[in-house]
């Protein structure tokens, strides 16, 4: 993904409804489940990861928290621990960074 690439309408519009509504989607919000429906999403939308590497992107940029092996997921955790809140909520944070752009 080019580092200026923007999240479409729907992509957003996605993004929106899955942090208001995150209970719908999975019975227990936790990391695991929210790594594991994001990554489902984005195969079957085909778009190459570009919510998951606009977090990476914003994490990296905003929060000089590097990419490392451990990936987006990572970034959040490391993130999390910086800021004294869970991984969820962080999560959560971020999107909203996300969809400011």
């Amino acid at each position: 993904m080019e580092e200026n690439e923007n999240l479409n309408i729907e992509e957003k519009e996605f993004l929106i409804f899955f942090i208001e509504k995150t209970g719908m989607f999975m019975s227990q919000i936790d990391k695991n489940n929210i790594v594991s429906f994001l990554t489902g999403y984005e195969i079957d939308k085909q778009n190459k990861n570009i919510i998951t590497q606009k977090i990476s992107e914003i994490v990296s940029r905003k929060y000089n928290i590097e990419y490392r092996n451990t990936g987006w997921l990572g970034q959040i955790s490391r993130l999390s621990t910086e800021l004294g809140l869970d991984w969820v909520a962080t999560f959560k944070q971020i999107i909203q960074e996300v969809l400011k752009e």
